[in-house]
């Protein structure tokens, strides 16, 4: 899927740097705030939390399902991610 990409951005250098070690890709790490950042605005506030992971175990992604018991306030976890776990979570 690389081969498809105009450009390959990272969460950090490490991983870029990882991306081309083990693909042989040269990928640009992105730290925030983004380029676009004076045109990003928030939306209206609702009645969830938003969760965009991987759905792999390093993640952890049920120490958040498992948080949501602990919620005073009527809130729902919306997990957005594909991975091992999917089906598990």
């Amino acid at each position: 899927m690389f081969a498809e990409c105009e450009r390959v951005l990272t969460n950090a250098q490490n991983t870029a740097a990882r991306v081309q070690r083990f693909n042989g890709i040269a990928a640009r790490a992105l730290y925030h705030p983004p380029p676009t950042a004076d045109r990003l605005h928030s939306g209206e506030h609702g009645d969830y939390l938003l969760l965009v992971s991987s759905l792999e175990p390093l993640k952890r992604v049920e120490l958040a399902i498992r948080a949501m018991a602990h919620v005073a306030a009527p809130a729902r976890l919306v997990i957005v991610g594909d991975g091992s776990q999917r089906e598990a979570l």
